[in-house]
């Protein structure tokens, strides 16, 4: 019996042996995986980014600011009238409204007219408001207004014609 102990102790020991090899070797291995998962997020996350500043990158090309304007609102009348700069041909042309010094509870209204004085677009922004919407080539003018007696508020414009994307 005590030789078969013997011989069944070494084998238990040798079993052990084996199996504390087995474990380093897993454990590197899970060590090898854990940096994989963090080299594999690391390059998902530069893709990402990559992205992101591409998309910007076209964003930026996409629209070329060619004109800004500056109006300051009758407070009762559309009376003045801010002619557009020439739009270049045949290209679609973004405009960007945006209210300076509004006072709260102002709103400004904006009219953009063709030449022959028919209403294109008619909107009222609130103070410190803003907005963004395309404009056709037959844009001729602009006119505003604000509910407002006395008002230092102004409407600033910027235009933007859609660029071919390959600068």
């Amino acid at each position: 019996m005590r030789e078969s102990d013997a011989l069944l102790a070494d084998m238990l020991n040798d079993v052990c042996t084996l199996l504390k090899v087995i474990d380093r070797k897993l454990e590197e291995i899970l060590g090898v995986l854990y940096t994989l998962e963090d080299v594999v997020k690391e390059k998902e996350q530069q893709e990402v980014e990559k992205e992101e500043r591409e998309e910007g990158g076209e964003r930026s090309k996409k629209w070329i600011k060619f004109a800004t304007m500056k109006i300051i609102p009758d407070p009762l009348f559309y009376v003045h009238s801010h002619s557009f700069p020439h739009f270049p041909d045949k290209k679609p042309v973004r405009c960007d409204i945006n209210i300076r010094n509004g006072a709260i509870g102002e709103d400004i209204s904006i009219r953009i007219c063709d030449a022959q004085g028919r209403e294109i677009v008619e909107e009222s922004l609130l103070h410190d408001g803003s907005d963004s919407f395309l404009l056709t080539n037959d844009a001729a003018y602009i006119q505003a207004k604000t509910n407002l007696m006395a008002t230092s508020a102004c409407v600033e414009l910027a235009l933007f014609v859609k660029g071919s994307g390959e600068e």
